[in-house]
């Protein structure tokens, strides 16, 4: 075994190294996406698991993935609400909430609801879709 691989086939799974407390996967645009803990998000192909993208988040990962009625991703971080790039699969930070997102992500109406600090209920306008 080739300790300096990033991914190893374990159990028809996959372990990513450096990769601590997965929170969320979600399938979108044909491809797996996977946020941990450990302020990474992974693209992964569907059928091998293989690794295709890593991205570092920079915050810890609460609610992690909620999609909209027409179809964009956003990923809901401590501190940050992203869009995820439709093409590159990027999270595009768009919102920075004042203080640390503990639940919710609920989407409604143009709005993504979320709680802060285990107490107040907040909510953002989702940005208009770029053309």
């Amino acid at each position: 075994m080739d300790m300096n691989q990033p991914q190893n086939q374990q159990n028809g799974g996959i372990f990513v190294r450096f990769v601590n407390k997965v929170i969320d996967v979600v399938l979108w645009q044909g491809k797996l996406l996977a946020a941990a803990n450990s302020r990474k998000m992974l693209v992964l192909e569907p059928d091998t698991l293989q690794v295709l993208r890593e991205y570092s988040i920079g915050y810890p990962v609460r609610r992690a993935f909620r999609k909209t009625e027409d179809g964009r991703l956003f990923l809901i971080k401590d501190h940050c609400l992203s869009e995820i790039d439709p093409v590159t699969f990027r999270p595009v930070k768009f919102a920075a909430p004042l203080a640390p997102v503990t639940a919710g992500g609920a989407i409604a109406a143009g709005r993504i609801y979320f709680a802060c600090s285990d107490r107040e209920v907040h909510s953002c306008k989702i940005p208009e879709r770029k053309k």
